[in-house]
């Protein structure tokens, strides 16, 4: 029975969820950024929110997120927010503080070095991975990886998100 609900969840995850009634929870999201603050993703209730799971040695990543900034840019920081949660284990851990600087990311970003939040929410446990959740902390879609194609279709999906109720 628990492996069946779970095999549920995570099938529920790999598809866009286009009507709000329809979409699942979203987990809670918790953890503790580069600063040692604790982030927690309900704070954010009330906004399109965009998980990216992303790690300093994954190329996409550092292609996607700029885009997802821009996508938040153009639509409105005060509905669209971007929260990273880092993948990188003990070995390259080190190269994550000064990735961020290097990039001049602002976003929270949450350390998830035990892979705790990944088996919540990234069914593939892959990089880049995206789930957004909507403003009533539903999912509303996932995907796994990114190409610079995606930016449009993204962006289409985000802007229509952040007019829903």
């Amino acid at each position: 029975m628990k492996y069946t609900l779970l095999a549920a969840l995570l099938l529920s995850l790999s598809a866009p969820q286009s009507r709000a009634d329809e979409r699942p929870l979203a987990p809670e999201i918790k953890g503790k950024s580069t600063q040692d603050e604790l982030i927690n993703v309900a704070d954010y209730k009330g906004k399109t929110t965009i998980i990216l799971f992303w790690a300093t040695w994954c190329a996409p990543c550092k292609k996607a997120i700029p885009e997802f900034i821009k996508i938040q840019e153009e639509i409105g920081e005060d509905k669209i927010q971007i929260i990273a949660i880092n993948m990188d284990d003990a070995q390259t851990r080190s190269r994550v503080k000064s990735t961020i600087k290097r990039n001049k990311w602002k976003m929270p970003i949450i350390l998830d070095t035990d892979g705790t939040i990944a088996k919540k929410i990234n069914s593939t446990n892959s990089a880049p991975y995206t789930v957004v959740i909507d403003k009533q902390g539903k999912i509303a879609y996932s995907e796994e990886g990114y190409t610079s194609d995606n930016a449009e279709k993204w962006a289409e999906r985000l802007k229509k998100l952040s007019t829903e109720p």
